[in-house]
Formats: structure tokens, sequence, C-alpha cells
């Protein structure tokens, strides 16, 4: 086919110079190519080789280092020419027909926010074990770190991460664009959550399944855990909408009240049950990777200290969102402003 689409490519660059020529070269590898390619990020950070030899259009807009990722996305949607925006991070590797798939999808569902897996496929101990970890159905278990079943299915806010995330540009800008002052660890799921509730469906495909790296194991993945759920904490008080329909965190909050009850009428009787019943989970949850002997027997604890992270990072966040929820005055008048349409 080799036809120019009517696309631009949206890449927030925040990493070293490998990933991102890594992610080029992925994307000049694709069947069909976009119409530009928009590079976003400190001057550094997107300095590409004179020898690079990549057939892309490829636009460069600098910014400072401290700006999230969201404002980069957004300032790059501002100046972008294409009626379809696809969004990647600079550590993504796509399918050769990537973005043929996406025109193809949208052209007949135009109210379609549309993604794919985001997968990290290396063979590497440091990133099977945080990959195993991640497609865990104890720990997070979503849609996006798991090989797609289907062809399409319909998910929920949760699952469709901006780093492999397409639309039209009316859409993104019906919705009112990324929000650029909460947390970079749930501008994606807030994203989502207004789409939903205008009428617009999150789909993933599985002919969009990317390569994305993940943090190896083992202190970098289990820091970023806990950060994450520090940062999701610290909001929580404010957006706790978008968290009632995972199971997680409704976990942790009822542990809350139930975990001292427990323990004050039942004692060491039910700790002692509990303990038991959350082995057996989770060396049945890990069964999967028996024949991979290493990976089999790391895994138990893995998804221990992960819970163990999530727990305190969540636990500790929320107690400084409650005590310093005058800091929140900025984000509660925005989110009366984003969510007014449907609340």
């Amino acid at each position: 086919m080799n036809e120019i689409l009517p696309v631009s490519i949206i890449i927030p660059v925040g990493r070293d110079n490998t990933t991102l020529l890594n992610c080029l070269k992925s994307l000049n590898a694709m069947v069909d190519k976009p119409k530009e390619v928009i590079l976003v990020g400190k001057h550094a950070a997107i300095e590409l080789p004179a020898s690079l030899n990549i057939n892309l259009n490829i636009k460069f807009m600098t910014t400072e280092p401290a700006i999230s990722p969201s404002v980069k996305r957004n300032r790059a949607a501002q100046t972008a020419q294409c009626g379809i925006l696809c969004f990647i991070d600079d550590d993504v590797l796509v399918p050769e027909n990537w973005i043929s798939v996406i025109v193809e999808h949208l052209k007949g569902n135009p109210r379609d926010i549309v993604g794919g897996p985001n997968r990290d496929f290396r063979q590497d101990y440091r990133y099977r074990l945080p990959s195993a970890i991640q497609e865990n159905y104890l720990t997070e278990g979503l849609v996006s770190h798991k090989n797609l079943q289907s062809n399409l299915r319909t998910v929920g806010i949760h699952d469709l991460p901006l780093c492999n995330v397409s639309m039209l540009r009316e859409t993104f800008i019906d919705i009112g664009g990324f929000n650029e002052d909460i947390t970079y660890f749930l501008d994606d799921v807030e994203f989502n959550y207004i789409a939903v509730n205008l009428g617009y469906r999150l789909v993933m495909l599985s002919a969009l399944q990317v390569q994305h790296d993940i943090r190896p194991a083992f202190s970098p993945y289990f820091y970023y855990k806990y950060k994450t759920r520090y940062e999701i904490g610290k909001v929580f008080p404010l957006y706790y909408c978008l968290y009632t329909d995972t199971f997680q965190i409704m976990l942790v909050l009822l542990s809350y009240i139930a975990g001292p009850l427990l323990i004050l009428y039942g004692g060491y009787k039910i700790l002692l049950a509990f303990g038991i019943i959350y082995f057996i989970a989770v060396i049945v949850s890990s069964l999967k990777y028996v024949k991979e002997y290493k990976l089999f027997l790391s895994l138990p604890l893995g998804i221990f200290i992960t819970h163990i992270m999530v727990y305190f990072g969540f636990t500790f966040g929320l107690i400084r969102g409650i005590f310093n929820w005058h800091n929140l005055q900025k984000l509660i008048i925005q989110k009366k402003e984003r969510f007014k349409r449907f609340e």
C-alpha cells in the first residue's frame, strides 16, 4: 500500500535516545506512513543523529524538562495537522500495520477511542518477572497487560493507557484534552472516565498490540508501584469516583475497618486463616509459569512485595491527601469544570 495517511503521531520524549530511536525505527517500518510525527520534549532528548535513515515527516517541539507528558501531548495536539491523533510513548515498538488498523477502525467507528495491549516480550529475567507480576489477577490483571483473546474488546477506564491510544481530533477536543494538573499516574483514567460519560467507547484491538518496556526487577519496578499508588492516594479523596470499580483499591479501603475488627474479635486465628488462604491463592495464580522454575519460584514473593508496596503507597498517599486537602483546591475547581457536562 505505502500510503501517507492523515494521521499525526504524538510522542512525548523523556528518556534516553536509544528507546526513541528504536520507536522511530518501528514507525518507519510500517507499511503505511503518518503525515507527521511530532516529538515533544527537552531539546537534548529529541536530538536525532544525522546518520539516521528514516522516511518520516518528523517535527520537533521543545519544552522544559519538568513538564508532564500530558502537557507535552496537549501542546503537540494543538499544532497537529491531521484529523486522527495517535499517542504513544517513546519506549514503544509498533507492528507494521499499526497505523492502517487504526485508520480503518476509526473510519467505521468515529466515536471510538482505540488502543491495544502493551506488553514487554523481552525474555531477560529482569523483565519477565515484572511482566508476570503485572499480568497476575491478584495484582493488576489489566486487559492492557495480557494477550487479547478476541480481535476486539470493549474495555474499562483503567485498561486504555496513553502509551498506545488513538482517536479523532474532534473527540480529543470534545473531551477537553488531557488533564495537565492531575498526577501523571491518573491522567489516562480521568480522560477515559470523561470519555465514557460523554458516550464514547473505549476499544482494544489485538492487532494494535505493542512492545512497551517495563521497569526491571527488582527495586525500579517495586518503587514504581509504590510511587504510583502514593500519587493516586494523594488525590483519591477528590477522584474516588475513578476507582469505585477497582477491586484492589476497594479491598485496601475495607481493610482499614475490617482488619482491626477481625483481629480484635478473632485474634491470631483470623490472621493465620487469612495467611493460609493468601498463600494458596498466590501459588495457584503462579502455576502457569511452573515450567519456568526460576520465575515460578520467585513470582509468589514478587506478588507479595507488590501488594506491600501498593498497600502502603496508597495508604501513605491517602493520609497526605486528607491532611493537605487545601492543596487540592485547584483540582477541585478543575474537576467541576471538566465533569460539569455529566455530573
